[in-house]
């Protein structure tokens, strides 16, 4: 059996505006410490939000986290593929437990998809005809906000 790395959260430092991989967290009193091998940083947990990991990689081997801003590829059913492309971003949804494609860019998007009412996005585990070599991260929504605008 292959052994798979367990991927952490990233952690987004608001007032730093840098990104830190995480090995451990330790939390106290509104403060947390975290560890990336040997470095070390306390922070103020209100100054930290946490991204966590889908467990998809996209076309380059790279791990896709929450908040990461992917580029989407579409095929049609029959295996081909139109030449047509999708931004949106990675967020998670507690109501049906699962991450999303959030903040779709596309007009051919909702015909597509047959999603209608992004209440709650387009769940990345049920995007037909799409796969890891469909999605490429191009930015984040911390770093690279301007992606999403129209």
């Amino acid at each position: 059996m292959k052994e798979q790395k367990i991927t952490c959260p990233r952690a987004w430092n608001k007032k730093r505006k840098e990104y830190f991989e995480i090995d451990v967290i330790n939390y106290y009193k509104g403060e947390c410490e975290l560890y990336n091998g040997n470095i070390r940083i306390w922070c103020i947990l209100k100054e930290v939000s946490f991204e966590w990991p889908t467990g998809r990689p996209d076309k380059n081997g790279k791990m896709i986290y929450q908040g990461d801003i992917v580029n989407v590829h579409k095929f049609l059913f029959d295996g081909s593929e139109i030449d047509e492309n999708h931004i949106g971003v990675i967020t998670y949804c507690s109501e049906i437990a699962a991450f999303k494609l959030d903040k779709i860019k596309g007009d051919f998007w909702e015909k597509y998809t047959g999603y209608k009412s992004f209440e709650y996005g387009a769940p990345i585990c049920d995007l037909y005809g799409l796969h890891e070599e469909s999605f490429e991260i191009i930015g984040n929504v911390n770093e690279s906000p301007n992606l999403l605008e129209v």
